[in-house]
């Protein structure tokens, strides 16, 4: 069995480094919001895109339903991916997804993907 090399995500794609999260709050290249979800980037000087994924406890109460969210976050950045060219990616779940992040999660992710594709183009 043969696997794609860009569709893996290991370490080297996440953003494991509280500076590097600091530095996409603070000036983010591109900011997007779609439903219950705000998508921040930050171009670096990688070859390659970086995820960093926020859902906070206050927002989304049960553990399963947190990583479940999470799942599904680097999932679509994993098969998104090959299109973005080098930028830090931060993506945050805001208050209120609790009620339908399972139904909408999915369709707003390929929004803001969709979206983060025209930003890039016109950046």
């Amino acid at each position: 069995m043969s696997t794609n090399k860009r569709l893996i995500f290991n370490l080297s794609h996440r953003l494991n480094n509280a500076k590097v999260y600091q530095a996409v709050f603070r000036t983010p290249d591109i900011r997007l919001r779609v439903g219950k979800l705000l998508f921040l980037a930050k171009k670096n000087d990688l070859t390659h895109s970086r995820l960093g994924i926020v859902v906070a406890k206050k927002h989304i109460k049960k553990a399963v339903d947190r990583n479940y969210c999470k799942r599904v976050i680097r999932e679509s950045f994993r098969i998104e991916r090959c299109f973005s060219s080098n930028y830090d990616i931060v993506v945050l779940a805001l208050s209120g997804l609790q009620d339908t992040f399972k139904n909408e999660l999915v369709s707003d992710l390929s929004k803001l993907w969709g979206k983060f594709k025209s930003s890039v183009k016109s950046y």
